[in-house]
């Protein structure tokens, strides 16, 4: 997932480039090459029945282990 910025509550693990050379150094073709932040996201997934199935993706991993299921 590839957003503007980082969300408040997000963990930052690292930065990456927006155009990135197989040996992981900025693309020098591109003026527009600015890093991007790489941040810990937690998936979470429901269904409720066989045909359907909802996914989140959490920026708080303390949010996400805190939800209750019933």
């Amino acid at each position: 997932m590839i957003v503007e910025a980082a969300p408040s509550d997000a963990t930052m693990v690292g930065q990456t480039w927006k155009y990135v050379n197989k040996n992981g150094s900025p693309d020098r073709r591109f003026k527009d090459n600015r890093q991007l932040p790489i941040c810990l996201f937690q998936e979470m997934a429901w269904s409720a029945t066989a045909d359907s199935k909802v996914c989140c993706k959490c920026p708080s991993t303390k949010s996400a282990t805190t939800t209750k299921t019933r």
